[in-house]
């Protein structure tokens, strides 16, 4: 039997986890500079990283609702949420803020498939068939969002949770 308490309290575990991975991504993001002209950046590490951020940001919104759902499939994960907090979290990431889905012929939906499965590429890379996983900038707005969503709609009772931000 599912009740409300132990569903808000294990939903704000698994945000907290996800704020983490989120911070750990922008981290590994960063570039620094080795030499003139040569970079180094955890390009990987902050894909898997970031996706896995999402998919414990979408955890906690299901906890939230008393749902479950196994998986690393952000598309899936999405699906499972009532059609308020999928609302809450389309109205912040309206498509024509990339440039990759200009034409119009991509949806959010469509856009969240092609970066679903950016984990499971990243974690098991040598099972990829592209050198490509995933649209960095839309995967990580997309956690950065799902987790800002989470820390509005988590009661606040818990001060650990209040003092928390996403950037």
């Amino acid at each position: 039997m599912f009740r409300r308490e132990e569903g808000e309290q294990t939903a704000l575990q698994t945000y907290k986890k996800g704020y983490t991975y989120l911070i750990s991504a922008q981290r590994a993001k960063e570039k620094q500079v080795k030499e003139l002209g040569r970079y180094e950046g955890a390009d990987n590490p902050a894909i898997i990283s970031t996706a896995f951020a999402a998919k414990l940001g979408l955890k906690a919104l299901m906890q939230l609702e008393g749902k479950t759902q196994l998986g690393h499939g952000l598309l899936d994960l999405y699906a499972t949420l009532s059609h308020h907090l999928q609302s809450q979290i389309e109205c912040v990431l309206p498509l024509e803020l990339y440039p990759q889905f200009a034409d119009g012929t991509t949806t959010f939906l469509g856009a969240l498939e092609a970066v679903g499965d950016a984990f499971v590429k990243g974690h098991y890379i040598e099972k990829s068939k592209s050198e490509r996983m995933a649209d960095f900038t839309f995967l990580m707005d997309f956690a950065q969002v799902v987790l800002a969503v989470g820390k509005e709609v988590i009661p606040v009772k818990y001060d650990a949770l209040a003092t928390a931000s996403v950037h």
